[in-house]
């Protein structure tokens, strides 16, 4: 059975400021894109990590990602390719460096299988 693994995590913090920590902790590298449903955001593939998306939690059609005006930013992790084992370890190993950021709030963990 395949499985699939995603994260979401809050914060109060700006997108950029958010950016900036993780490109420091894992030498990740960002790329900016702009949609009309997002605004401006940030994705990022790597070893760690299938994809991650930084984005700013107020829409440009002024409603919000998380209902609760108090988050600015939404950071999204998903874990969708390779063996079963290998995307839990890389999900484990994420979580377990996310929940050490002061400024990140674990919204959501969801693990589908298929």
């Amino acid at each position: 059975m395949k499985k699939s693994y995603f994260l979401t995590y809050v914060s109060t913090e700006k997108e950029i400021l958010i950016k900036e920590m993780l490109q420091n902790m894992f030498d990740f590298i960002f790329i900016p894109y702009e949609s009309s449903y997002l605004g401006i955001y940030y994705n990022c593939e790597s070893l760690f990590v299938d994809k991650l998306t930084i984005s700013n939690n107020f829409l440009p059609d002024n409603s919000l990602q998380i209902e609760d005006r108090n988050f600015i930013s939404v950071i999204k992790l998903s874990f969708v390719n390779g063996k079963n084992s290998e995307k839990k370890s890389k999900y484990l190993y994420m979580k377990e460096q996310l929940d050490k950021i002061d400024v990140l709030i674990l919204y959501k963990d969801i693990i589908v299988e298929e």
